[in-house]
């Protein structure tokens, strides 16, 4: 059963001045607390809280939704607080400052969790806007009463009052697939009211993500949505590289596109792991099955590194995907280190319509970026900006010897052809690169991680995640930043039909 809370929700921020001379790549001293905001859930012990999609309305103000670990209502036997994960949404104004239309009686929040009684675990893995403005947020629904984990979607109404009962069940959408022990996790969602490349006119919503049928075998897909919350189609993709067949696919990011040069196209990205070797894949799907005018099978498999199909010396992940004008695909994601765990430096593919590395990119294609020996970064959220520049938004965490790990939110800009674009950020040794940390508390969050990133005002930037509480480690907050970047244009172009 999914409740709604009426917890308290504080945030915490004071509003800077803004500097005249800021540049492309420098905090936006006008939102927050010297560009930053941070919303702490209060009544969690300990708080626990991390953002996976920050999303800019078409009036700038700025949507976050996450995870939290909140108390549930109940008590055990002894008396003491019950807490249940549960899904968090809040909005910000254009300051940074809690917007108090938003959620009930003016919190600025609404909170989606599920009854500890039931046995149930919900989380979201990412979130979308819809035309009419409703959040939609897809994760799962875990019920452990049956042993299965399912993909689900809700839908939460524009003013954050409630979710929105047209939606599937209650405001809510599981796909049970009846199986035991079973594992489905949905990791991107994108809103159209556009035209489907299948079916014609079309308003809905397309998913990706992984499923495990007990079968030993974890497999990306894609899935369709009615605007009512209910699928009408799904391509599953097998992936087979260096002559294994892949054990694991992931569709952790999808792209679509109407129009443009190249018409309608449909990509998922990801990471496959086949006999043992890790490399990023990218998928072009048609009519719920592979398009073989790409790569001849529907699937490029390749590596950031390397000769750009090297898993041994240049073992990739791919975690966004984006679609240019001309209809190519553009790929983010990160090299991993020796430990095959741990990302070690940021990675980034242009891939043309016929499956083929675009070679008028990083003269080959596929390049790498490194930050140095003891920094490992990595890719979360690949945007691309109206002159075709190239943003990659991720994290940056400093490893040194006997020293806890430091992170730092980290930002490239790219020129069209690969290159770091020196006119971008202020990142020492790293051209085209900016670092941020987190004030908090009279210190630093020794954690900020990034994990989402969205146009706003023109196109400045927002990075939504979560910061570490430097004086209680155990706790961790929504957290979101805004970034210079460019002029603000009139009209503005992201912004061009009233929904992006």
């Amino acid at each position: 059963m999914i409740k709604k809370s009426s917890l308290w929700l504080v945030s915490l921020l004071t509003l800077g001045s803004a500097s005249a001379f800021a540049a492309d790549g420098d905090p936006d001293s006008t939102f927050g607390f010297s560009a930053r905001a941070y919303i702490p859930w209060v009544r969690g012990t300990p708080d626990a809280a991390d953002t996976v999609a920050v999303l800019s309305q078409p009036d700038g103000k700025v949507v976050l939704v996450g995870n939290v670990n909140v108390y549930s209502g109940f008590n055990d036997q002894d008396g003491n607080p019950i807490n249940t994960n549960g899904i968090g949404v809040t909005r910000e104004l254009l300051n940074g400052q809690m917007d108090p239309s938003f959620g009930g009686n003016g919190t600025g929040y609404f909170l989606i969790y599920s009854d500890p009684r039931d046995d149930h675990v919900i989380h979201a893995r990412a979130a979308t806007l819809d035309i009419n403005g409703r959040i939609l947020i897809a994760g799962y629904d875990s019920d452990h009463n049956v042993g299965r984990q399912s993909a689900a979607v809700w839908a939460v109404k524009p003013t954050g009052s409630a979710l929105d009962a047209n939606f599937g069940s209650g405001g809510e959408y599981v796909h049970d697939r009846g199986v035991n022990g079973s594992s489905d996790t949905l990791l991107s969602i994108y809103a159209s009211n556009a035209t489907d490349i299948q079916t014609g006119t079309w308003n809905g919503y397309l998913v990706s993500g992984i499923v495990n049928n007990n079968d030993g075998i974890n497999q990306g897909y894609v899935s369709g949505l009615t605007a009512t919350g209910h699928y009408f189609a799904e391509y599953a993709f097998p992936i087979s590289a260096n002559g294994a067949t892949c054990a694991t696919t992931t569709a952790a990011s999808l792209a679509f596109k109407t129009g443009g040069l190249a018409g309608s196209l449909l990509y998922a990205s990801g990471t496959a792991v086949c006999g043992g070797l890790h490399f990023a894949h990218v998928v072009r799907i048609r009519n719920w099955g592979p398009d073989l005018t790409f790569a001849g099978t529907g699937v490029k498999v390749f590596s950031f590194g390397g000769n750009g199909s090297d898993p041994v010396n240049s073992p990739s992940a791919a975690t966004s995907v984006a679609i240019d004008i001309f209809g190519r695909a553009l790929v983010g994601g990160y090299v991993y280190s020796s430990d095959l765990r741990t990302p070690k430096d940021m990675g980034v593919a242009r891939i043309g319509v016929g499956g083929d590395f675009d070679t008028s990119f990083a003269g080959n294609g596929y390049t790498t970026f490194s930050w140095g020996s003891a920094e490992y970064t990595w890719v979360n959220k690949v945007l691309l900006q109206y002159d075709g520049k190239i943003l990659l938004g991720g994290n940056e965490v400093l490893m040194l010897p006997g020293a806890p790990p430091a992170g730092l939110a980290a930002l490239m800009r790219l020129n069209d052809d690969g290159s770091a674009d020196s006119g971008f950020g202020n990142r020492f040794g790293v051209s085209g690169a900016s670092d941020y940390n987190f004030p908090l508390h009279g210190g630093y969050s020794p954690m900020p991680l990034v994990s989402s990133m969205d146009f706003t005002e023109g196109e400045n930037v927002l990075l939504g995640g979560y910061v570490q509480d430097p004086t209680a480690l155990q706790s961790t907050y929504f957290s979101v930043m805004r970034i210079r970047n460019g002029p603000i244009r009139t009209p503005d172009l992201i912004f061009r039909d009233g929904f992006e």
